[in-house]
């Protein structure tokens, strides 16, 4: 006879009795282990998406917000597009590298490793099938960042049923993975600091792609280019090309552009459809319009102002348990200051690392849409109001609400 404990209460089992239980352990992790990922996953239908994905409950739910918000950015901002394929907009959303690596080539034909150096793309699966597929292993940021433009690919194939030059379907691709994302809704026309330095850069050292061979590069050449270390500048000058189309000069290129998206989802040839839309085929000034667009180009703040904002909503409510409730900013920056308030928050799966003593905190910087964007603290019931007010193209606010008894806090978009 073996003794087995469990629970502190001595057992006893018959030898052969226990090497059944253990072929059967080994049985059950054997198949668990030989499941696919599609076995495994969980399918979930949202407002436009066929979810697959096994992340947890939770996680799925805000993936599946992402998606969602996604797509109706798109489609408010290509709104002159008409849908010229009637397909399912399915996404997979992946847990881990290495079942995103395995299920993807084996529905990908001739992958040639493409799949393990990257973390999503947007693909026709061998039956047919168009797919969005990321990883969320990295980090949720970088897979927030990357659903936004691979997505992209997705809707585009829905409307430009002739296909689209390859600057232009990664540029706009670029634009909206550079948005900020607010609790279900993307604030498009954002710009970083460091895209935009390494822009001017480019300019200043003559690095960038003379336009009128951007305009006219294929898949093939795009490829090439990839390959020989320029995938960074090809990406970004794209982005910084479609930026100045819709937002440059105070907009004054955004209807044309419109007009030349239009063209081309009719089947236009790309260049007679620039030269109509924008009636001119004088690119050099075009593009010396564009660097100088560049140049004076800003680190936006609708995501700075949203991350301060979480700040001091996190504030009011440690307040709040102090039952002390703010009727101004003044008051508030006074208040945490007294209790010397330090704070990590999280947002969207990132920490953030605040102290009530810093003033930048209680600020937020102007930028290219917004010359005078501040904070605004005023008395409520009992939570103070908390919102901003000049912050282009969106203003956000706290939102406060109660779940279970507690008392608890979103942003939302203005």
């Amino acid at each position: 006879m073996i003794a087995v404990w469990q629970e502190g209460r001595k057992k006893t089992y018959d030898v052969n009795m226990l090497r059944l239980i253990v072929m059967c352990v080994l049985l059950i992790v054997s198949t668990c282990h030989g499941q696919s990922w599609h076995d495994r996953s969980t399918e979930y239908n949202t407002e436009f998406w066929k979810l697959r994905t096994d992340l947890a409950p939770s996680e799925a739910a805000d993936a599946a917000k992402l998606l969602d918000a996604m797509y109706r950015a798109y489609s408010s901002g290509l709104s002159m597009l008409p849908k010229k394929r009637d397909t399912t907009f399915e996404a997979w959303v992946f847990k881990h590298k290495n079942d995103y690596n395995s299920t993807l080539q084996a529905h990908r034909r001739g992958d040639s490793n493409v799949t393990e150096h990257s973390a999503g793309m947007f693909f026709t699966t061998t039956y047919g099938t168009q797919v969005t597929a990321v990883t969320v292993e990295d980090s949720w940021n970088h897979f927030e960042r990357v659903a936004k433009h691979e997505a992209f690919h997705q809707f585009a194939y829905s409307r430009f049923q002739h296909g689209m030059p390859q600057w232009l379907n990664e540029g706009i691709a670029e634009y909206f993975e550079s948005s900020t994302y607010i609790n279900g809704a993307l604030i498009p026309g954002q710009v970083s600091k460091s895209a935009a330095d390494l822009l001017r850069q480019d300019i200043r050292l003559n690095r960038c792609i003379p336009f009128l061979d951007l305009l006219r590069m294929n898949s093939r050449e795009w490829l090439q280019n990839l390959a020989n270390g320029y995938a960074a500048l090809q990406y970004r000058q794209s982005w910084g090309m479609v930026h100045f189309l819709i937002h440059g000069e105070n907009g004054r290129h955004s209807g044309k552009f419109n007009q030349y998206l239009l063209m081309i989802a009719r089947g236009k040839n790309p260049d007679e459809a620039f030269t109509e839309a924008f009636g001119t085929s004088d690119l050099a000034s075009f593009e010396s319009a564009w660097a100088k667009y560049i140049e004076g180009l800003q680190q936006t703040s609708s995501t700075i102002a949203a991350i301060r904002l979480a700040y001091l909503a996190t504030g009011a409510h440690a307040l709040a348990d102090l039952e002390q409730y703010p009727r101004s900013l003044q008051e508030l920056r006074a208040m945490l200051q007294s209790i010397h308030f330090r704070n990590q928050i999280t947002l969207n799966y990132h920490p953030y690392t605040f102290d009530s003593m810093v003033d930048k905190n209680y600020l937020i910087p102007p930028d290219m849409f917004s010359s005078e964007p501040r904070f605004v603290v005023e008395r409520g019931h009992p939570l103070p109001k908390i919102y901003t007010v000049g912050l282009e193209p969106y203003d956000i606010a706290v939102k406060w609400y109660r779940q279970g008894g507690d008392r608890y806090w979103t942003i939302i978009v203005e």
